[in-house]
C-alpha cells in the first residue's frame, strides 16, 4: 500500500453540508501521514492531537490507546481530549508490516488489522500478548467491535466488502461497498446510532451503513483527505480496569 500525499493540516471546524447529519457520537480517525488524530463530531472536524509516534491502530473506551503503524513505532496512552497520559506502549511484538486500524471491547481486549499478512490480531488491553485470530483474504484495512453482538467488522478490501466475523473467525455476514479510490479505512461502530462509519481516505468521504450494507449517508470531510485509517468511536466500559488495577492484579505495564 503506498502513503498518500497528506492534506494540508486543517485546525477548526468545517461545516460539510446542511442537510447531513454526521455521527451522533465522537469519531476519533487518525491519519498515519501527518501523526493528525481528528476529532469528528455532527459535521464538525477538529484537530485534537498530534500522535506521539507514527500510530494508526487506536482502542478507544475510558482511554485513547494507539498502537505503532509499523513495528519500529511505539504506541501511546491519551485522554479523550488528547492529552498524552504518560504511557507508551513499545515497539515490537504483533505482526511485521503496517498496522492499519484498531479496536477494543473496552473490558479485555483489543483488536488490529494487519496490512501486510492479511489477518485480525487480538491483543490484551495494553497492547500485549498479541496473536493473530484468522486471515482476510486480500488485506484488512479496518476493524471495528460491535458491543451489540460481540462480533467483529472487518473491511475485506480484497473482496471490497465489509464482512462480519465471529471472534473464531467464523465468516457471518458481509455487504459490498464502492467507493471513489476502491479503498476504505477507519471502520468503526457507533453505540449510540446501531450503524458503521468507515472513510474514503484518498478524498475524506465518510460513509455511514447499517448493518445489512444500506447506505444511510455520503459526507465530505476535506480534512480527512490523505493517510486516514484508524478510526474509532468510544466503546462503552463498565468493566474496564485502570492501568493501577491492571498492575495490581499483575499485567504489565508497559513503557
Amino acid at each position: 500500500m503506498k502513503r498518500a500525499v497528506c492534506a494540508a493540516l486543517v485546525v477548526g471546524a468545517l461545516t460539510v453540508s446542511a442537510q447531513a447529519a454526521g455521527p451522533v457520537s465522537d469519531y476519533y480517525i487518525i491519519d498515519g501521514g501527518n501523526f493528525n488524530c481528528y476529532l469528528v463530531n455532527g459535521l464538525n472536524v477538529t484537530t485534537l492531537f498530534q500522535t506521539r509516534d507514527d500510530q494508526m491502530p487506536l482502542a478507544v473506551a475510558d482511554t485513547i490507546r494507539t498502537y505503532g503503524e509499523y513495528p519500529e513505532d511505539f504506541g501511546s496512552e491519551y485522554d479523550l481530549s488528547g492529552n498524552w497520559l504518560g504511557v507508551d506502549f513499545p515497539a515490537g511484538g504483533g505482526p511485521d508490516g503496517q498496522r492499519i486500524d484498531g479496536t477494543t471491547d473496552g473490558s479485555n481486549y483489543n483488536y488490529m488489522a494487519a496490512w501486510n499478512d492479511a489477518s485480525i490480531w487480538e491483543f490484551d488491553r495494553l497492547w500485549d500478548n498479541g496473536r493473530e485470530l484468522f486471515e482476510v483474504p486480500g488485506g484488512a484495512t479496518g476493524v471495528t467491535y460491535d458491543v451489540t453482538t460481540g462480533n467483529l467488522w472487518v473491511i475485506a478490501h480484497g473482496d471490497q466488502q465489509v464482512q462480519e466475523f465471529a471472534l473464531d473467525g467464523t465468516l457471518l455476514s458481509s455487504f459490498a461497498f464502492n467507493t471513489d479510490s476502491g479503498w476504505m479505512g477507519a471502520l468503526a461502530y457507533e453505540p449510540a446510532s446501531d450503524t458503521l462509519w468507515a472513510t474514503d481516505y484518498s478524498n475524506g468521504d465518510m460513509y455511514n451503513f447499517a448493518k445489512d450494507g444500506t447506505v444511510i449517508d455520503v459526507l465530505n470531510y476535506p480534512e480527512l483527505a490523505g493517510y486516514a485509517w484508524g478510526g474509532e468511536f468510544a466503546i462503552p466500559a463498565p468493566a474496564t480496569l485502570s492501568l493501577l488495577t491492571l498492575s495490581l492484579l499483575g499485567v504489565r505495564r508497559r513503557r
